[in-house]
């Protein structure tokens, strides 16, 4: 991903996106989330590449900057909840989407509902694991996690279901969500359950009782 219009394609796949360029800039173009009309990616040119703004939960800020050289402090933003991207070429696509994508649910106040996905998902880690796919390693990069994860991370992409129910209090059906697991191999050569992120409720029907 190194040109402006794939980033605002993707963008624009979320729910109540719009394209904006409120500055007499032509250079500053940004998408917004409709319902509150605030921007969670802002896309300009810059030392001769595309660059793009992203909001970022405090927590992952520094793994990020960490991990890639081209992922920077929030230029012309507050740099504590915001990165920059630079896209020339040595960030993977995938990495790029999922950053835009969590920008989304910041701004879009996503981040509350995932919170309680979240403490659900949690209890089925176990599960989750046995039907994870996509798992990937990466090295430690940061000083903030050379204790508890001096031997690097693990990555798995899984899913899981949470029940709804009717006013009887029966089970009517269960939405589906997908979720990354990132788990830090220790020095006890255990693996261990960091964190549950990048909730994502499918679009798809849900699971019906």
């Amino acid at each position: 991903m190194k040109e402006r219009k794939e980033v605002l394609d993707f963008g624009m796949t979320f729910p109540d996106v719009y394209v904006d360029a409120p500055f007499h800039d032509d250079n500053w173009v940004l998408l917004r989330y409709r319902k509150n009309k605030k921007a969670f990616a802002w896309t300009y040119e810059r030392n001769g590449h595309m660059w793009v703004n992203v909001k970022v939960d405090p927590q992952w800020r520094d793994l990020w900057r960490n991990t890639y050289p081209s992922v920077l402090p929030g230029y012309h933003q507050n740099k504590e909840h915001w990165n920059s991207i630079i896209l020339d070429g040595t960030v993977p696509d995938g990495e790029i989407k999922r950053m835009i994508a969590e920008s989304y649910d910041l701004i879009a106040g996503k981040n509350k509902i995932n919170a309680k996905a979240k403490a659900n998902a949690s209890q089925g880690i176990p599960g989750m694991l046995e039907i994870a796919v996509g798992k990937h390693f990466r090295e430690n990069s940061g000083e903030k996690h050379l204790r508890n994860a001096a031997n690097g991370w693990y990555r798995y992409d899984s899913r899981f279901a949470l029940p709804v129910y009717d006013e009887s209090g029966e089970v009517e059906q269960y939405n589906v969500f997908h979720a990354s697991m990132l788990i830090h191999h220790a020095n006890d050569g255990k693996m261990y359950l960091y964190d549950v992120l990048d909730i994502k409720k499918e679009t798809s029907n849900p699971f019906k009782s």
